[in-house]
């Protein structure tokens, strides 16, 4: 039995009209996304970027909501299949991770996989880092914006390592990411820098700890 192109999932083969073998699974999702990935109809004419839902644009920053594989740059367009097929129910616990400079693509292709996990049901919460360290400094305030971080069924969270952590940021974010490891809750993330020069945002008692568990958490692709 073939497997999808998209969602990677066994399914039965249906032909098209023009006598071509379906690709993609039956599902309006597996299908839309395949279009998309090609910028193709089934009779081969061009498609018109797709408009989100508005379920997702009430969650999704609105310069994300919108994905069109033509304003990827060239590196992130390299890495866009895999990106975009990833799906928490093959890999459950184990997200998708985009390293590299600016303007590359990263934030639009992570933003593009959370959406498509939305699409399917799973519920998404979307963060970043600069976000993170300015949320109350009031405990019980930064309360429930944490329980999202923790709980979330996917995590998104944008531009990991973008400045130095204080001591109460650092403590939160490696709370959550050793929560969400030991209960299996995927996360999808961006960085700018890997290795030493991200390990220098962070202290030296917990950078370890963050930087194995972030290596963890998901399949790390260089932009």
């Amino acid at each position: 039995m073939p497997t999808c192109v998209f969602c990677h999932t066994p399914f039965t083969p249906l032909p098209l009209l023009d006598g071509k073998v379906m690709s993609a699974c039956c599902s309006d999702e597996c299908v839309d996304a395949e279009k998309a990935r090609r910028k193709l109809d089934p009779h081969g004419n061009p498609l018109p970027a797709r408009a989100p839902g508005p379920a997702w644009c009430s969650i999704c920053p609105p310069r994300y909501a919108c994905f069109d594989a033509e304003r990827l740059p060239p590196r992130g367009l390299a890495v866009a299949d895999s990106v975009l097929a990833w799906n928490p129910r093959t890999t459950p616990g184990h997200g998708i991770a985009l390293i590299g400079p600016s303007d590359t693509g990263k934030s639009m292709l992570i933003h593009e996989a959370a959406r498509r996990a939305f699409a399917r049901g799973h519920h998404v919460f979307i963060t970043c880092a600069a976000e993170f360290a300015w949320q109350a400094a009031d405990f019980d305030a930064r309360r429930p914006y944490l329980q999202r971080c923790l709980s979330a069924p996917v995590l998104v969270f944008d531009d990991v390592g973008k400045s130095k952590l204080t001591e109460r940021v650092e403590s939160d974010f490696f709370h959550i990411l050793d929560h969400r490891e030991r209960w299996r809750l995927p996360l999808l993330w961006t960085a700018n820098t890997h290795g030493d020069d991200l390990k220098a945002t962070m202290t030296e008692d917990r950078a370890d700890p963050i930087l194995n568990r972030l290596r963890r958490s998901a399949t790390v692709l260089v932009v």
